[in-house]
């Protein structure tokens, strides 16, 4: 079973919200999702209980290595929620930033393109000599 999906599940179950419910459009729900995290489920709804925010941004960590390594591992934190320790994922949540992703292929495409520029010149350069 695919563990960010239950924590997605979960999240909108408790909150009432997709994770990335502000989002326009498909693609922007994927790109929200590739560079920053959901709002706290807390903020949303602030009867949900810490430990189960804890366990549901455990699930929606952006990297599956910070996640949980299996469902059951997931369902005993949820079966004894007391047992969660909190360590303050949602104030450590990242609001997405629609332009980042295009900022840093923007930057790639900058440097790619200066290195030839430089090229030409330096042997431009020597060549003059």
């Amino acid at each position: 079973m695919d563990v960010y999906s239950l924590g997605a599940i979960l999240y909108e179950m408790t909150t009432g919200h997709a994770p990335y419910d502000d989002q326009s459009d498909l693609y922007s729900v994927m790109n929200a999702r590739l560079v920053g995290d959901p709002v706290a489920p807390r903020a949303l709804n602030p009867a949900i209980a810490p430990e189960v925010e804890e366990i549901m941004l455990h699930a929606l960590a952006r990297d599956p290595d910070d996640r949980y390594p299996t469902a059951a591992a997931m369902k005993a934190e949820l079966m004894a929620p007391e047992r969660v320790q909190v360590t303050g994922r949602a104030d450590r949540l990242k609001a997405p930033s629609p332009g980042a992703r295009y900022r840093r292929v923007a930057r790639i495409v900058v440097i790619a393109l200066m290195v030839p520029v430089l090229l030409f010149f330096v042997f431009l350069r020597m060549f003059k000599r």
